[in-house]
């Protein structure tokens, strides 16, 4: 998943679940902070998440927080981007 240009990560964490049909097993977050405003970066991801495979299911945007989900290699991965 791409890295929105000039973001500083400030927080990372990581965990695994023992595998369940249809069922995510490893979950990895990453908290990035930038001075760019939230349409910035929601358009930022809108335009470069499909160009590296990931496909849009699903975004919801209202005052303080825009979020997006993406799936990819036919929904074994997903992201979320989460923008406040």
């Amino acid at each position: 998943m791409p890295t929105y240009p000039g973001a500083k990560q400030t927080e990372k964490a990581a965990w695994a679940i023992p595998p369940e049909e249809g069922g995510w097993q490893r979950t990895e977050w990453r908290w990035y902070e930038t001075g760019d405003s939230q349409s910035q970066v929601i358009a930022f991801y809108q335009s470069v998440m499909p160009q590296n495979g990931w496909q849009r299911m699903a975004s919801m945007e209202v005052e303080e927080v825009s979020w997006c989900v993406y799936t990819k290699n036919n929904e074994r991965a997903g992201a979320m981007v989460w923008v406040g």
